[in-house]
């Protein structure tokens, strides 16, 4: 499905950036209600999709492009929405009561066909649904059955039936989170049932047993809230909130793996403001070049456990491993539910719900580049195949829109690299590489352009 055009133009109510920041910030949502939960995914060609439930209403979305603004979509009953984008196309999963809902669509709109619902294996309720990319074209899916376990499930042009991976959390509000690891494995992270570190659990995407670990086991560094990221160079890393030695009060705090199942030293990021600091809601990415991007809301209270303070936080890391508060893009905005994600050339997507519960508004803080984001990687490459079905010879061809790195690879429905075709510097035009498919097994088969900033899939049949 390719994006072609946009309707339904709505005006958000826009406010002036700090001077000499290149972020602003508009409303989401019409008006104040009650906020269960925000998510946000961004493709690669600027189209911001947002999430947010209303409880007891249901969830909603709405999506942004070129300063263009959808109607807000009403999905339906249930909370918790969780959204994330693969070459431009987008998965949004969210809980009610002992179902998960995951719809596809490519932000403009959402496929009916396409919905699809999990009923949980105990028939307890769903806690946290989390989708998450795991690379062109797997996604992956994990969430709690309250009480009862943490369960995942996998999408590889369907998704699969459930498969339980550890036993349940000891904190409602830690959702289990996964990454894609080394050698076609993933990770399903979770808070320990004592509450005092991160468990997580490596297994196989073709399935088999899962292998438990722990981050700084019995330490108190990690607790209740959480997030994970891998960078391109497969360094997996985690932001956490985790307790000081006097309450009511946290730390956030962050670690990397140095080397296979072993952390750096947690270091805190806590902004100090008054006698009780504490963080909430953490954010953590990692950008194309391995830069990270951590972002979370942070209260503070008196002594008297007075509120004195909100803020929101974003902080930096570069190449020279320092990190750098750069939260003074945010200005005056302050809010709860924190959520991000990164756009193109690595500028993060805000997301935060603003105001004092119940009555609070969704609002996103997004780069000015993403007004004039390029064209949709769709439109640019149209990767396309002559014949398909095909036997055994296809002839595949892109277009490369500038100078540069091009690889084209062939993929199994279960993500295995069969063939990599073409992996050189190439000039900008019409790339041009005929497959002979003899050999291998009918099926279906996947074939992946890739140039900088840019990714694109599509199906290939196989008929013998």
């Amino acid at each position: 499905m390719k994006i072609t055009h946009l309707v339904a133009i709505f005006s958000l109510v826009l406010f002036a950036a700090p001077v000499g920041a290149d972020y602003f910030f508009q409303e989401v949502t019409e008006g104040f209600t009650t906020i269960g939960g925000t998510s946000v995914a961004c493709s690669d060609d600027g189209m911001v999709v947002v999430a947010w439930s209303m409880p007891p209403v249901g969830v909603f979305t709405r999506t942004i492009h070129l300063d263009m603004v959808e109607t807000p979509v009403f999905h339906g009953p249930g909370d918790m929405p969780s959204l994330c984008s693969i070459n431009g196309y987008f998965f949004l999963a969210y809980a009610h009561e002992d179902s998960l809902i995951i719809k596809e669509g490519d932000g403009l709109e959402w496929i009916p066909w396409a919905t699809h619902h999990f009923t949980t294996p105990s028939g307890e309720d769903v806690l946290f649904p989390r989708v998450t990319p795991m690379g062109i074209p797997i996604a992956m899916l994990v969430w709690e059955e309250r009480g009862e376990g943490i369960w995942k499930s996998t999408y590889q042009s369907q998704w699969f039936d459930p498969v339980y991976v550890a036993p349940p959390s000891s904190f409602t509000m830690s959702a289990p989170q996964v990454e894609l690891s080394v050698d076609m494995t993933y990770r399903v992270y979770q808070m320990n049932e004592m509450n005092t570190c991160i468990d997580y659990f490596e297994g196989s995407i073709d399935g088999g047993a899962f292998t438990p670990y722990d981050i700084f086991p019995g330490l108190g560094y990690f607790g209740s809230m959480y997030d994970v990221c891998k960078s391109p160079m497969e360094v997996h890393a985690i932001l956490s909130m985790g307790p000081q030695p006097t309450c009511p009060c946290n730390n956030v705090v962050f670690s990397e793996e140095t080397e296979p199942h072993v952390w750096s030293e947690p270091i805190p990021l806590t902004v100090p403001v008054d006698a009780y600091d504490f963080p909430q809601f953490p954010c953590v990415a990692a950008d194309e070049d391995g830069g990270l991007h951590a972002y979370w809301f942070q209260s503070a209270s008196n002594e008297w456990l007075e509120e004195t303070h909100r803020g929101l936080y974003y902080f930096t890391r570069g190449e020279d491993l320092v990190w750098v508060d750069q939260s003074d893009i945010f200005g005056a905005e302050v809010g709860v539910w924190c959520s991000m994600d990164l756009g193109p050339y690595g500028k993060p997507v805000f997301v935060y719900a603003k105001g004092d519960y119940p009555d609070r508004q969704v609002w996103l803080g997004r780069d000015e580049l993403l007004t004039g984001a390029p064209e949709a990687p769709a439109l640019l490459l149209a990767l396309s195949a002559t014949p398909n079905p095909f036997n055994p010879k296809t002839t595949l061809s892109f277009t490369l829109p500038e100078a540069g790195r091009a690889e084209l690879a062939i993929f199994d429905l279960q993500g295995r690299r069969v063939l990599t075709m073409l992996d050189e510097h190439r000039d900008a035009g019409e790339v041009v590489v005929e497959w002979n498919a003899e050999g291998l097994a009918s099926g279906v088969y996947l074939a992946q352009a890739t140039v900088p900033r840019y990714s694109e899939v599509t199906k290939l049949i196989l008929l013998k």
